[in-house]
């Protein structure tokens, strides 16, 4: 489901939020098509994260959910992890700087991160909505704190209290 869509499904949220919702994804749309230069573009998994990743009884890694898979930004895919880090806090200072030093690049230094950063946090708040609505008693807080922070009622990054959704 589009971005847009999920939104606009989204059954647990008030009409002011999803107001909110659309014209930040119309801002955040118009951003992106204005992205500074970065690594040159090429194919990128989409939905790069732990969760997509396997690890084989050999050792070997293999990237799974490929359904997001176009030809873009490497930024992107770099960025879903960075997220793990300045937005929610999962990673640490030491996984990051592991993380960042194995592509020989920290992400949240180039000029167009924010940008990828606060499309991918949309995005995660969106899936939690969604979500919400399958198990408001389980999600819906989440799903609040989520759009709470994106809204400015949280403070400033990182923002605890982030937790996994399916």
């Amino acid at each position: 489901m589009r971005l847009g869509e999920r939104i606009e499904a989204t059954t647990t949220i008030s009409t002011d939020d999803r107001t909110w919702l659309l014209e930040r994804l119309a801002e955040l749309r118009e951003r992106y098509t204005a992205l500074p230069p970065g690594l040159p573009r090429g194919v990128v998994h989409g939905d790069a994260w732990r969760g997509n990743i396997a690890r084989t009884g050999d050792g070997r890694t293999i990237l799974l959910d490929l359904e997001s898979c176009a030809l873009g930004p490497p930024e992107w895919d770099l960025t879903s992890t960075a997220v793990s880090r300045v937005t929610t806090g999962w990673l640490d200072a030491g996984e990051w700087a592991d993380y960042s030093a194995a592509y020989d690049l920290d992400v949240t230094t180039w000029t167009g991160f924010d940008v990828l950063r606060d499309i991918r946090e949309l995005r995660m708040t969106s899936m939690a909505c969604q979500v919400a609505a399958t198990d408001p008693e389980r999600y819906g807080q989440q799903a609040a704190h989520r759009l709470a922070c994106l809204r400015g009622r949280r403070g400033s990054r990182p923002w605890p209290g982030w937790e996994a959704v399916p």
